[in-house]
C-alpha cells in the first residue's frame, strides 16, 4: 500500500495518535492499530485519514469489501488525496479488478504527477497484462522519483525477466540482497533468471535460501524440485514435485472430483480412479 500522507486537519494529539497508527501499520501490528483507531473514531469520524488508516488495516487483514469502504469514506470527505485512490486501486488489484485498478492509479497520478506509488502500481497492471515494455518504462520512472523505492526495483526484475533480459534480473537481484532486502518474488525471479541462463546450481542456491524464508510458498518449493530433478537430484526433486498442486506454476489439469484425494493410504476394500494429467512423467 502507499506511504501515508501527513494527516490532514489534525490537532497535535490526533496527530501524535495518527503517527502511532501509521508506525503500527509498517510493522504489521494490525490488531493494535485497529484498537487505536477505534478509539479515535467517535470524536473523528469525518477525519479522512483515520478512515484511510481503518481502511488500510481492513486492508491488510484481508477484509477487502470493509478495506473499500473505509478508504471511499475518506475520498468522499477529500476527493483530492492521490495516496487515498492509490489504495483503492491496491484493492480492485487485490480483488482481479485490474480495469477499475488501473483507473485508480491513473486518478492518483492525476492528483500527484509524482506519485512514485501510483506510477509503479500501475506497471504493475500493464506487467499482468503482459506488456513489460510499458511496465518496465513505469517502474524506472517511478525510480527516478523515489531512488531507491524497493518495490519499484523489485517491480521492474519482474520485467525484465517478462523481457528475457536474464543477466539484468541477476545483477538488480543480487543488488537487491546485498542491501538486505528479501521478498519471495525477488527470490523467484532471481533463481528463474539462473535457471533460464542455464546456471541451474547457482539457481538452486537461490530457491534453497527462498524456501527457507517462506517455506510455504508453493511455487518456490515447486520451482526447486524442478530444478533439482533437472542436476539429478531426483530424491529431493520429487519431494519438490508434491507441491505441485497447490503451486499456481503448475501446467496440470485439476479434474474437480467430489471423491477425496489419495494421499498414500490403505486402498484395501476401495476403488483408485488414476486420471491423466499433462506434466513431468507422462
Amino acid at each position: 500500500m502507499a506511504k501515508q500522507n501527513t494527516p490532514i486537519d489534525s490537532s497535535p494529539e490526533v496527530l501524535e495518535a495518527t503517527n502511532d497508527i501509521i508506525n503500527l501499520i509498517q510493522t504489521g501490528e494490525y490488531a493494535e492499530a485497529d484498537y487505536l483507531l477505534d478509539s479515535l473514531l467517535p470524536q473523528q469520524s469525518h477525519n479522512p485519514d483515520i478512515n484511510h488508516l481503518k481502511g488500510l488495516v481492513a486492508y491488510h487483514q484481508g477484509s477487502l469489501q470493509d478495506a473499500e469502504q473505509w478508504i471511499r469514506k475518506a475520498i468522499f470527505i477529500r476527493p483530492d488525496v492521490a495516496s487515498y485512490h492509490n489504495n483503492v486501486g491496491n484493492i480492485y488489484k487485490a480483488n482481479g479488478a485490474l480495469s477499475d485498478a488501473e483507473k485508480c492509479y491513473r486518478r492518483a497520478m492525476e492528483l500527484d504527477p509524482k506519485s512514485a506509488d501510483a506510477i509503479s502500481n500501475l506497471g504493475t497492471i500493464f506487467l499482468a497484462a503482459e506488456n513489460p515494455e510499458y511496465a518496465l518504462t513505469l517502474f524506472q520512472q517511478a525510480l527516478s522519483i523515489q531512488r531507491g523505492y524497493i518495490e519499484a526495483e523489485v517491480n521492474m526484475s519482474s520485467a525484465l525477466l517478462a523481457l528475457e533480459r536474464y543477466q539484468e534480473v541477476i545483477e538488480l537481484c543480487t543488488s537487491l540482497s546485498s542491501r538486505k532486502i528479501e521478498s519471495s518474488v525477488l527470490f523467484s525471479n532471481w533463481g528463474r533468471a539462473l535457471k533460464n541462463s542455464g546456471k541451474f546450481f547457482d539457481a538452486v542456491d537461490i530457491f534453497d535460501r527462498a524456501v527457507a524464508l517462506y517455506p510455504e510458498d508453493a511455487d518456490l518449493h515447486h520451482i526447486r524440485g524442478t530444478l533439482l530433478r533437472l542436476i539429478g537430484d531426483l530424491e529431493d526433486g520429487w519431494k519438490g514435485y508434491q507441491w505441485e498442486p497447490h503451486s499456481t506454476e503448475s501446467s496440470r489439469v485439476i479434474f474437480d472430483l467430489s471423491t477425496e484425494r489419495w494421499q498414500g493410504q490403505s486402498l484395501e476394500g476401495r476403488t483408485l480412479l488414476i486420471y491423466g494429467e499433462q506434466g513431468i512423467g507422462d
